[in-house]
């Protein structure tokens, strides 16, 4: 199963993401999206609320997410300071990928 992760697209998803990510079966956001419209942009999404996320199209998303694919559980959280506590340690039995943005795109890299 192929899964794509993107983060702090910050209201845009720029071509070379959308490039990047064509052909997933899942796309995992890991927040600051900013607006509600960058979502419609992806699909079969899951999606946790970043530190930027506070307009009220976005604001409802959860801080963290858990989902299950390829048989895997992903652990999905926006580590911020003030989510650190409370997402840690539901985190505790979950496998951690580590995510930064690696470019202005939008994409993460993954480790």
């Amino acid at each position: 199963m192929r899964v794509g992760i993107i983060s702090d697209t910050h209201n845009l998803v720029r071509p070379e993401a959308l490039d990047a990510l064509r052909g997933v079966e899942h796309i995992v956001h890991a927040g600051d999206i900013c607006r509600r419209d960058v979502l419609d942009a992806l699909a079969s999404l899951t999606v946790v609320r970043g530190n930027n996320d506070v307009d009220e199209t976005v604001a409802f998303l959860p801080e963290h997410a858990r989902v299950q694919l390829g048989g895997a559980t992903i652990h999905i959280v926006m580590i911020s300071p003030m989510s650190r506590r409370r997402s840690m340690a539901s985190m505790s039995s979950s496998p951690v990928i580590r995510t930064s943005r690696s470019s202005n795109d939008g994409t993460a890299c993954c480790t």
